[in-house]
């Protein structure tokens, strides 16, 4: 009898503690419909501090990559904007696959904001663009 008591008692508390909430399967769940795959990033220096660009991949066969630039003081201001600017999808940077960085963005240190970003997938590669 005790067994059986302890044993519900653990499952109860098994339910209570499953972390799903709402019935979610996850709480960060996001429609994939909702996303905008961001596939390249591109950041360079410009007068009002960093000029970052983005370009999806393909959407569907008939569509093509959409690109936005957006400028601002830091490297995180800049990708703030550009999600402003897209306000009917959220965009997704874990797919990024290249993270095209200027020379003198890279002398200013602009490369450390996206490097401390959770949100990109680590797996991108990067190059030193010049001129």
């Amino acid at each position: 009898m005790h067994r059986a008591q302890t044993l519900a008692l653990l499952l109860a508390a098994g339910l209570l503690c499953s972390g799903c909430a709402n019935g979610a399967i996850s709480s960060n769940y996001r429609p994939v419909e909702d996303l905008m795959l961001v596939q390249t990033i591109g950041v360079d220096r410009a007068p009002e501090g960093v000029c970052l660009s983005a370009s999806t991949g393909r959407a569907g066969e008939n569509e093509p990559p959409q690109r936005m630039t957006q400028t601002g003081e830091t490297v995180l201001a800049a990708l703030d904007r550009l999600q402003d600017r897209t306000p009917n999808a959220e965009l997704f940077y874990a797919q990024t696959s290249y993270l095209l960085l200027g020379e003198e963005a890279a002398a200013a240190g602009e490369l450390a904001p996206l490097l401390e970003n959770t949100e990109l997938l680590r797996a991108y590669t990067g190059l030193m663009v010049g001129g």
